[in-house]
């Protein structure tokens, strides 16, 4: 009976050390997923990327507006020095 107590014993020390050693990996695991384990996060990694997207375009847009309106004033240059 003796001999059985003790083997219980030991199998139970056995399974609280492994339990540890799981809590201790999943808590690491934890801390590496970061954004992709908070929703919030996520979505606003995901709204802030879509949100750049449209700035990019808009720049593209605005910059290819300037150019053409740069163009326009260096074509109408050599008027306005006519000197009326």
């Amino acid at each position: 009976m003796q001999e059985e107590l003790t083997s219980i014993k030991t199998q139970l020390s056995k399974q609280k050390r492994l339990r540890e050693s799981y809590a201790k990996l999943f808590q690491k695991l934890k801390q590496q997923t970061g954004i992709v384990s908070q929703q919030s996060l996520k979505v606003d990694f995901q709204d802030r990327g879509i949100k750049i997207e449209q700035l990019e375009a808009e720049i593209e847009e605005l910059s290819s507006r300037h150019d053409h309106i740069q163009r326009k004033i260096d074509q109408a240059r050599p008027y306005q020095t006519r000197g009326y």
